[in-house]
């Protein structure tokens, strides 16, 4: 008989669960609670493998870099180190007690540490840019600088970026290291030692959340004051000391600019200065806004699309060389000797265009699928793009959240996903047998139909991204982008290849003329589906949560497969049905202004008052889903309201009556007559009181906070704090 001390044996599971001593019973319930956790865990998503940290790790450090740059106030640098370390110790001590059953649990946990280690990469970034701001009020320096960039070109004006060595009294600790001004074209070059007289303030912050911040975009340059110079700068010719090689390039990059430039003439030398060197000061806004309406302002900046092109075409023209010389081509892999000049090719592109951000992110894409070609590894994959993301992020985590970062990779990422999904399924291209008029034709069109469906899928990639950040949509861009594309790829691009190679011996001008004749054809493209009805859809502003929500999305739609997918689809459409039930509010109020939607004749429009500038309210417009030419400040307001010299009247979207007020004097009878009333300054107590406090919009009485306003039959408010972080201080 049995002893009555030990348990009898049950069948399955269950049996040996009650058969286990009673001292390991915690731990066998761990076992199955994370059994259970891995398959529910397996159902959503693919179980973890030996490649799913190289393929979803540097995503997660993107997050997290990302995450950093989004609280209001500078968080405490040892709380994501805390957690980092906390999370690396459960996730050992998982790994211990469980073994292959914590694989989930594991997984999640690396996920998280990984996370966390973009965002302490991001704010130790942060922290290492820290360099004197000027004050944020304008005041007028006399100083003296190397001119280290030229750029911004417009009619007599450019812009010019200077490190100093003396600014007025500042001590060499207050004096910043870069300033950025506005002066005289040709005053001065690259490189040259000048003197100045300059009006300059520390750079500007975002007057409303969401706006394009001059400031955080300055604080990673190192630039701590920009505005404008009074009169010429005095150039004292080159500097004596023998210029730096990041400066010699400058001085190579601008000569070569302005050689294309007068080669080419017009807008078209403009596009191909910018194609080659990066710099694109020369490009009109006329041009620029019909690129950016009919989808093509991608051509502009210098991004994987073009560092591809470059670096595909030595590839593949080298390939085919190596492999025609006998000693090499029946000995050895051609395309690694090709894949090497290719990179050489891509290096000196990078240092040629100026090495900015978009640039970097190309070389480096790149870069990575050439060195996959070297190491037999697959040149373009889900992991190689992986690992070209957490390469970029690692370098410079502040372009994570650029829409350039966003852009490109959510472009390669659908792309490589997409034809990896159906080069397994159908023939996309036609087999090269014949050459008959009608099996070339035939190839002809299917690879025209190639791009028609990269450019689609790409679309759908970066669409919801550049909505996002533009607020607006160029509904013909496939039609531009197919008509337009091929030109670019086959002609434009290789042209000013051979060109930039030639030129060296003085025998570029032909193919420079070619790639010429080719922008003229894009321009025109560009500027007919401009001019086509309803080419330009207008898209208010989403919540910051919206992108990082579709970014998930579309990172579960290319990295899981089958049905897992689905998982993706319904990330995504989440983003959209929060972003189409934010409704955009009707003004804004800060310390030293704002601006309020109004009705005239039939048309939205939005008037500012204060101190906002043209270019905030074209911005807040845009974020709107008004056309920033629609904006307009109250000053100038007599030309579309009705107006005297006490203020303007205008009429709210639901029909109410607004006063914007320019005469206190006359704030109480204004209150009579009108729904609402906007004091363009900050009233007295006394004057106050004659107006009710429901009709009174006042500017904001805390300079760290923003109120939007919505009129929905009553005033309401909604008070945002302004972020506090290292790239809004400036000197007392």
């Amino acid at each position: 008989m049995a002893n009555s001390k030990q348990a009898q044996p049950l069948g399955g599971r269950l049996g040996d669960f009650f058969t286990v001593p009673w001292r390991n019973h915690a731990r066998h319930r761990e076992i199955l609670w994370l059994d259970a956790w891995n398959k529910a865990a397996g159902v959503m998503l693919r179980t973890p493998g030996r490649g799913s940290l190289s393929l979803w790790g540097p995503w997660a450090f993107c997050f997290g870099a990302a995450a950093y740059f989004f609280p209001l106030y500078e968080p405490s640098p040892f709380l994501p180190l805390a957690v980092l370390l906390v999370c690396l110790g459960v996730g050992y001590w998982v790994h211990r007690r469980t073994g292959s059953n914590g694989l989930w649990a594991i997984f999640i946990l690396v996920m998280i540490a990984t996370f966390l280690s973009g965002w302490g990469r991001a704010q130790w970034r942060s922290h290492s840019r820290a360099a004197p701001v000027l004050s944020a009020k304008s005041t007028v320096y006399k100083g003296h600088g190397l001119v280290l960039g030229v750029d911004k070109e417009r009619g007599h004006r450019a812009r010019y970026l200077i490190a100093p060595s003396s600014l007025g009294r500042l001590s060499a600790s207050d004096m910043p290291k870069r300033i950025r001004m506005t002066a005289f074209a040709n005053d001065a070059q690259t490189g040259d030692q000048v003197n100045f007289t300059a009006a300059l303030q520390a750079p500007p912050k975002a007057r409303f959340p969401g706006a394009y911040n001059f400031a955080k975009a300055a604080w990673f340059k190192s630039i701590g004051g920009t505005g404008f110079s009074y009169g010429h700068l005095r150039s004292l010719g080159v500097s004596p000391q023998t210029p730096g090689f990041s400066l010699r390039l400058a001085k190579i990059r601008r000569k070569m600019a302005v050689r294309i430039r007068e080669s080419l003439g017009g807008q078209k030398g403009a596009i191909a200065a910018a194609l080659v060197t990066g710099d694109r000061s020369a490009i009109n806004n006329k041009t620029a806004e019909d690129l950016r309406v009919a989808g093509l302002a991608h051509m502009l900046a210098i991004s994987g699309l073009h560092m591809g092109l470059v670096a595909g075409l030595v590839f593949g023209v080298g390939g085919m060389m190596f492999a025609a010389i006998s000693a090499i081509g029946e000995h050895y892999d051609a395309r690694k000797p090709a894949a090497l000049l290719g990179l050489l090719v891509a290096t000196g592109y990078l240092l040629l265009s100026g090495a900015g951000a978009p640039t970097e992110r190309a070389f480096v894409m790149t870069a990575v699928a050439l060195g996959a070609v070297l190491f037999n590894r697959r040149a373009l994959s889900l992991r190689t793009i992986s690992i070209a993301a957490l390469m970029v992020a690692v370098l410079n985590p502040e372009n994570v959240i650029s829409p350039g970062f966003i852009m490109s990779f959510s472009a390669a990422l659908a792309l490589i996903a997409f034809y990896e999904w159906a080069g397994s399924r159908v023939q996309l291209l036609p087999r090269p047998v014949g050459f008959s008029f009608l099996q070339t034709l035939s190839r002809l069109a299917a690879i025209i139909g190639a791009l028609a469906l990269t450019s689609l899928v790409a679309g759908f990639a970066t669409g919801p991204f550049a909505a996002f950040y533009f607020h607006r949509a160029a509904v013909y861009g496939l039609i531009a982008n197919i008509a337009a594309m091929p030109v670019f790829t086959f002609i434009v691009m290789p042209a000013l290849l051979a060109g930039t190679l030639l030129d060296v011996i003085g025998m570029g001008a032909p193919f420079y003329a070619l790639a010429g004749w080719g922008l003229d054809l894009i321009i025109n493209i560009a500027h007919g589906v401009a001019l086509m009805p309803g080419a330009l859809a207008r898209i208010p502003a989403a919540p910051p949560l919206v992108p990082a929500i579709m970014a998930a999305g579309l990172l579960l739609l290319c990295l899981t497969r089958s049905f897992r997918r689905l998982w993706g689809v319904a990330s995504i459409v989440v983003g959209v049905m929060i972003w189409s039930n934010t409704s955009p509010p009707d003004g804004l109020i800060t310390a030293n202004g704002g601006a309020i939607k109004v009705m005239v004749n039939d048309e939205i429009r939005l008037v500012g008052f204060g101190t906002f500038s043209k270019f905030e309210l074209g911005q807040l417009a845009s974020a709107l889903a008004i056309a920033p030419q629609n904006a307009i400040h109250i000053k100038k307001a007599s030309k579309v309201l009705s107006c005297d010299a006490a203020g303007c009247m205008a009429q709210l979207m639901d029909g109410r009556r607004i006063v914007f007020n320019l005469d206190m004097g006359q704030l109480e009878e204004d209150c009579r007559h009108a729904d609402i009333v906007v004091a363009g300054s900050a009233p007295s107590a006394r004057t106050a009181t004659r107006c009710p406090a429901d009709r009174l919009i006042r500017p904001a009485m805390n300079e760290e906070v923003t109120y939007f306003l919505n009129f929905d039959h009553e005033k309401a408010e909604k008070i945002i704090p302004n972020p506090i972080r290292p790239w809004s201080k400036s000197m007392p």
